[in-house]
């Protein structure tokens, strides 16, 4: 893969010309040997480039020339230790540098530049070991050191056979032994320990060291440049198993050296100012081998561009541990242009990646490490302020073997931005991943942070695409998370994956999703889907932004658990697709079950067409939704459009799906739905819709219509049209209901499967109020049969301590297709209002239970029981056929009921009726008093062939029926019904076989022969004189009643006044004696016109003078008025 330039030990011996005596030993270095590169190109001779000084004395270097080379001999030896001393350090372009070694025992070489100009290696520099007159390389490490700088050419290349140290320090430290210094050169002492450190003390402004070259030592080695600033320019610097350390100090300090076996590393002082490191223009740093190594850069800045590579790992070797890569700045760390770090295995374990930086910068590169066989993959751990990841950037830890990918931890003290997708859709990310074809699980994905914002279709996942297992995603955000645009969070487990996703857990102050963007845990396999944990003080999710928890496969979705103070869902996506909203679901091809969704939260809002759901589209059952706020759950709304409503769902939505919906469930204090917005269990397929519960301590508040009238506002529970699968019951426990402008509550089959029963529990009261705008729709509570559907209703029961039901509103059971309707029953501990207060009577307020014109089923029972009920206005009580079923039986059971104003109670039928000889129809009323008035009504008239009128029982102490107000079981094509009643008191009105303009109580029939039956069972007060049946009709006038001038008494003294108070002391009419304890007088009419006085003075009116009796004064004539005394 990589191929450097070496010069053989047979060339360099042709290249000696004599025998040179050194020392105490002598080498015969062979005869007067022309080398073979002597030529046209070559001088024969050449002016060296390397310049000794004396500061060695005798000890000094020697250089001999050739003509492509310089051999350096000489040198001052200690021990183990070599120290060469140049004026001048330069190789030439195309020429070679070589040190001599004479004695194996030699481990350190090292050359000092005491001038004053920087070292150009142009060339070739290395070492060679002379053995019994033959060159073989040298295993010394070689340490060049010139303060002033050192260049490595674009052809420069090492020749040395152990580690390689380049530095712009001004001395080499031996422990306790003392230094060799270029800056005070002075003959070393006895430095014989390894150098312990390299000491900066007099900082040369360009002390630079910069590579253009291809650089290498051998397996197993150390390869460090250390100056003030380093560049690696193009160049390329490889330590096959061995370590490469890059780095440098502008200030005075020392670095420590520490030596392990032949690894040398460094240790940078913190406090002091480091220098800048850059790699660009494809500069390359490897360790890559069969034995793992490592790569340290310790820089004040790092900046790698220009698709620069940094690589460490471990090939064909499952026995080893990779070395790690550590890159350190003070300031800032910058990768970018189509960089790479990567440390990758194929056998072994992977080593590390560590980052440690005040701020961290990719943009359109990639950070990896990664595992391909049977080891794990290393770590790559951030530590940083800030973190920038953009333009297409990756970070990520991953597995393509049988072994475990490694963990990836961000740990950014300030901020984590994750920005960006490029032109061909690479998306910047930090991933954790258990890739295609592997077997390990990915390792866990961690960013502790201030602030993260992924933004711009940028994303952060842990995810598996195979056998292994996924990783957790943990963000811990202290201050705020923010997910906009297309850009997502993500743990999941792809199509045709075996293993379990991994949870995703954020835990913030503030969480933000907008425009498309997603956060989710996924199950495309088998495996069973993590969970999605939100702990935030606050969330919001606008425009179109989701969380979510879905399966795709047959494994187990998982759970969406939000913990939250306040939690707001806000609109659409721009092109209105996608609701803002909370998920979990189960997709068409799904085999397994939803998760479910659980919201806690002091207050939830749900607006504009955001949503929250817990859906199955396929076989699995979906999950159950639960919301749990303490404060207030709001509802409002639609999308822009009007297409889609604001609200929480639980749905079985697939027409082929077998899976049961989830039930839904909410527990507050207040609840308000408006504007159209809705909360919803529902089936579309076979599987059983899901139970809606709502738990209120407060009020439950259901208000309006969407704009365009066309959806309520409310809550329903339904079997869907073509579903065979029954709905779920509907119960609301509260406080007070307050259903109002149009809004409603149903349950309802339109398929085969039954409607779910309707249950209200408010210990106040239940108010339905009103219709929506321009009079279209009125409130409603009801359990009904659909168009075609085969299926039974549910019941319908209201248990609260007041109902009242008002200008247009309806409670109704119904049936509009095959199936029976369902039972109404109301219990209402005080009393049943139900009055219309409007003109337009298109939608008259009432109780009803009714079939519709071509239906078949029966209508369900309609059951009161009150103390009180009245019904005014035009408001009705009713039970009904219009369909080919029987009406139900409407019964009441109230100490009183008062019926007003056209209001009915009534149970009709218009069909063709199956059983002739039966009534379709039955009203029981069990009451101590029955009051009609105004044209009220109670009746069980029937029209159509066969159809009988229907049963009337009232069983009373009191009835009075006024003013045309009638009760008949008529029928208009057949045989009159039965009327049956039981009272001590019966007034104004009597059985008759017609009806007439007075109030009656009728059974008719088609023909005078097929009357029915009138049973009246009640004491007969026809004989008593004055009674209550017919009443004059001129009321008294209470001015009759008051003196129209002061009392004033005769010639008498006055010896007192006897003043009476209290309805006892006042006279039936004027002129009246006063009232006996037992009546028997008759009745007399009101004086008419003709019988007035002339004299009568006008009755008071508006403006005249208030004169307030003071008592009551018996006139001379005998009557008793009111008047003051004059």
């Amino acid at each position: 893969m990589w191929h450097f330039l070496e010069i053989s030990s047979a060339s360099l011996l042709l290249e000696c010309r004599g025998a040179i005596l050194q020392g105490y030993k002598t080498l015969l270095l062979a005869s007067i040997i022309f080398s073979p590169f002597t030529g046209s190109q070559w001088p024969v001779l050449a002016q060296s480039n390397l310049v000794p000084d004396n500061t060695l004395g005798s000890e000094s270097s020697r250089v001999i020339n050739s003509s492509s080379n310089e051999f350096i001999l000489g040198g001052a030896q200690r021990e183990q230790n070599l120290f060469h001393s140049f004026r001048e350090f330069n190789v030439g372009e195309n020429r070679g540098a070589y040190f001599f070694v004479f004695d194996p025992s030699i481990q350190n070489i090292l050359a000092r530049v005491t001038g004053s100009n920087r070292s150009d290696i142009l060339g070739i520099l290395g070492t060679r070991q002379v053995i019994d007159g033959n060159l073989f390389r040298s295993n010394a490490n070689l340490f060049v050191m010139n303060p002033n700088g050192i260049l490595f050419g674009e052809n420069a290349r090492l020749d040395v056979g152990a580690s390689f140290v380049a530095t712009t320090a001004n001395g080499i430290q031996f422990g306790t032994q003392g230094n060799f210094s270029a800056t005070n050169p002075q003959t070393p002492g006895v430095l014989t320990v390894n150098p312990s450190a390299l000491f900066f003390n007099q900082i040369t402004q360009n002390a630079a060291i910069q590579n253009n070259a291809s650089l290498s030592v051998s397996e197993g080695n150390s390869l460090l440049l250390i100056g003030g600033n380093v560049n690696i320019n193009g160049g390329i610097l490889f330590a096959p198993g061995g370590r490469v350390e890059l780095g440098g100090l502008t200030e005075k300090g020392n670095i420590e050296i520490q030596k392990d076996g032949d690894i040398f590393s460094l240790t940078f002082p913190n406090q002091l100012q480091r220098g800048n490191l850059s790699l660009n223009n494809s500069a390359q740093v490897y360790v890559v081998s069969t034995g793992g190594g490592s790569i340290a850069f310790n820089s004040q800045n790092i900046d790698i561009s220009g698709a620069s590579q940094i690589f460490a790992g471990i090939l064909r070797n499952s026995e080893t541990v990779a070395g790690d890569i550590n890159l350190n700045a003070t300031e800032a760390i910058k990768v970018e242009q189509n960089s790479f770090i990567g440390n990758l295995v194929t056998f072994g374990n992977g080593g590390d990646i560590n980052i440690n930086a005040n701020t961290f910068s990719i943009f359109g590169s990639r950070v990896s490490t990664r595992t391909s066989g049977e080891g794990n993959g290393g770590n790559l751990t951030i530590n940083t302020k800030d973190l920038l990841v953009q333009d297409g950037a990756q970070i990520s830890a991953g597995t393509l073997g049988l072994g475990n990918s490694g963990n990836l931890n961000v740990n950014a003290s300030n901020s984590v931005k994750v920005i960006g997708v490029t032109g061909n859709n690479i998306r910047s990310t930090l991933a954790s991943q258990a890739l295609e074809g592997s077997d390990g699980n990915a390792g866990t994905l961690t960013i502790n942070t201030k602030d993260l914002l992924v933004q711009d279709g940028a994303q952060i996942s842990a995810g598996t695409f195979a056998a292994g297992n996924g990783g957790q995603l943990t963000i811990n955000a202290t201050n705020s998370v923010q997910v906009l645009g297309s850009s997502g969070l993500f743990a999941a487990a792809e199509r045709n994956s075996t293993g379990d996703s991994g949870d995703l857990t954020i835990t913030t102050k503030k969480l933000l999703l907008s425009d498309n963007a997603r956060v989710s845990v996924a199950m495309g396999g088998v495996g069973k889907a993590g969970n999605l944990n939100i702990n935030t003080q606050n969330l919001l999710v606008n425009n179109g932004g989701q969380i979510s928890a879905g399966l795709f496969g047959s494994g187990r979705g998982g759970n969406l658990i939000v913990n939250a103070e306040e939690v707001q869902l806000i609109g659409r996506s721009d092109d209105g697709r996608f609701g803002s909203g909370l998920f979990t679901s189960a997709d068409p091809d799904s085999i397994g079950s939803a998760g479910d969704l659980t919201i806690n939260t002091q207050n939830l809002l749900v607006q504009d067409g955001a949503l929250i759901g817990a859906d199955t589209f396929g076989r699995g059952n979906g999950g159950n939704l639960t919301v749990n706020a303490s404060g207030k759950v709001e509802l409002i709304g639609t999308s822009d459009d009007g297409r889609f409503g604001s609200g929480l769902f639980a749905q079985q939505k697939e027409t082929g799906g077998i899976g049961n919906a989830g039930n839904l469930k909410v527990n507050t204090q207040n609840l308000i739905v408006r504007d159209g917005a809705q909360i919803s269990t529902a089936t579309f397929g076979a599987g059983r819709g899901g139970n809606l519960t709502i738990n209120a301590s407060g009020k439950v508040q259901l208000i309006g219509r969407s704009a365009d009238n066309s959806s309520p506002s409310g809550l329903n529970s339904a079997a869907a049209r073509g579903s065979t699968g029954d709905a779920g019951d509907l119960t609301i426990n509260a406080q007070d209901l307050f259903i109002r402008d149009g809004a409603e509550v149903i349950t309802a089959t339109r398929g085969a499967g039954n409607g779910g029963n309707l249950t209200i529990n408010a210990l106040g009261k239940v108010e339905l109020i009103g219709r929506s705008t321009e009079n279209i729709y009125g409130s409603a509570l009801r359990t009904s049969v659909g168009p075609s559907a085969k299926g039974n209703a549910g019941n319908l029961i209201i248990n609260t301590n007041d109902l009242f039901v008002r200008n247009g509103s309806q409670i109704s059971v119904g049936v509009f297709g095959a199936g029976k309707g369902g039972n109404l029953i109301v219990n209402a501990m005080r009393k049943v209002e139900i009055t219309e207060e409007s003109t337009n009577n298109f939608f008259s307020s009432g109780l009803f239970g009714q079939t519709e014109s071509g239906t078949t089923g029966d209508a369900g029972d309609l059951t009161i029981n009150t103390p009180e009920l009245l019904a005014e206005n035009g408001a009705g009580i009713s039970v009904q056929s219009f369909g080919t079923g029987n009406a139900g039986i409407l019964n009441i059971n109230a100490a009183s009921i008062r019926l007003n104003n056209n209001a009915l109670i009534t149970a009709n039928t218009q069909s063709v009726n199956k059983t002739p000889n039966r009534e379709q129809a039955t009203i029981n009323l069990n009451t101590e008093n029955l009051l009609l008035r105004r044209n009220s009504n109670i009746t069980t008239n029937a029209q159509g062939e066969n159809v009988i009128g229907g049963n009337i029982n009232i069983n009373t102490k009191s009835l009075i029926a006024l003013e045309n107000s009638d009760i008949g079981a008529n029928s208009t094509d057949f045989r009159g019904g039965r009327v049956s009643i039981m009272a001590r008191t019966i007034f104004g009105t009597q059985a008759r076989n017609t009806r007439t303009s007075e109030s009656d109580i009728t059974a008719t029939g088609a023909t005078p022969e097929l009357i029915g039956t009138t049973e009246v069972n009640s004491p007969d007060n026809s004989s008593i004189q004055n009674n209550l049946g017919k009443l004059p009709q001129t009321a008294i006038d209470i001015n009759a009643l008051i003196a129209n001038s002061c009392i004033a008494r005769r010639n008498q003294q006055q010896n007192g006044s006897f003043f009476i108070t209290g309805s006892g002391g006042v006279a039936v009419r004027p002129g009246d004696a006063p009232l006996p304890s037992y009546s028997t007088g008759d009745i007399q009419p009101i004086p008419t016109e003709s019988t007035t006085l002339p004299t009568q003075k006008r009755p008071w009116q508006i403006g005249d003078r208030v004169v307030e009796p003071t008592g009551v004064y018996e006139l001379p004539n005998g009557k008793l008025v009111l008047g003051k005394e004059c």
